[in-house]
């Protein structure tokens, strides 16, 4: 069930996906998409979504394929650039777990250097499919803090699409899934938290709350990017806002209930 949960509500709170760029196409010019990356590069804020400002814990891996592979860890700001570290900053502790294969976990711990890297070389990561990697690491002002992050190997970004294997399903598998699925659809009133990540270092964290109507009121959706658009939808009217300015109304499609 745990695994289950990871794949329907990770995809929408952990996403590591393929991001293809798609042109049209034309007689002269065929569709192209990106080259891959090098790396999978992963960043989550050490304080959480709620302190965007600072600092944050930035994870490399490659080449993210199940084998031997390179794993770094950095200290950075807001902006990206590394947090210089104390001589006396303790260690960083990573641990693996491959969430299918239910592998025991690994764990290591390293010593930040100056600048406030870790690099593991040739960490065996053995299995291929989701896995959760855990940094644990005391920030410059502030406690030790844990930090999850997931991965799926091998990752298309780097390795190609055709990369992935693809598994038979089996009824077991399907009886869980659609169990979880038909819960899921049956709620009524949800709040979640939502955090997407593009797999190059970029991601955007939203708090969402939904409410069908089934208690009598307003089919109603209230939407909040952290540091950015906040807006509610009652019926079929919308209330907008960005940072620091009023609020605008406008017409709206009636928002998708979760039964849908």
């Amino acid at each position: 069930m745990a695994l289950l949960l990871l794949i329907i509500f990770g995809l929408g709170v952990v996403i590591i996906g393929t991001v293809l760029a798609v042109r049209w196409q034309t007689e002269d010019e065929p569709v192209t998409t990106p080259p891959l990356a090098n790396a999978v590069d992963l960043k989550a804020p050490m304080a959480g979504p709620e302190k965007p400002n600072g600092p944050w814990i930035r994870l490399s891996i490659e080449p993210a394929k199940a084998g031997e592979n390179d794993i770094t860890e950095r200290v950075v700001n807001a902006e990206g650039a590394l947090v210089p570290q104390a001589g006396t900053a303790p260690p960083v502790t990573l641990s693996f777990t491959n969430l299918e294969q239910q592998s025991t976990s690994d764990e290591v711990s390293l010593e930040l250097d100056e600048s406030g890297t870790v690099v593991l070389e040739d960490q065996e990561l053995r299995d291929n499919g989701w896995w959760r990697i855990e940094v644990t690491a005391r920030p410059p002002d502030g406690p030790e803090v844990t930090i999850p992050f997931y991965a799926i190997l091998p990752d298309p970004n780097i390795n190609g699409t055709d990369a992935i294997p693809t598994v038979d399903s089996t009824t077991a598998a399907s009886a869980v899934y659609d169990r979880g699925l038909a819960s899921m659809t049956g709620l009524h009133r949800v709040r979640f938290r939502q955090s997407m990540a593009d797999g190059k270092a970029n991601v955007a964290f939203s708090e969402h709350a939904i409410n069908d109507g089934s208690d009598g009121q307003p089919p109603a959706f209230h939407y909040r990017a952290l540091g950015g658009l906040e807006a509610y939808v009652v019926g079929n009217y919308r209330w907008m806002r960005q940072p620091g300015e009023l609020w605008t109304e406008d017409g709206s499609s009636p928002m998708i209930p979760p039964a849908e």
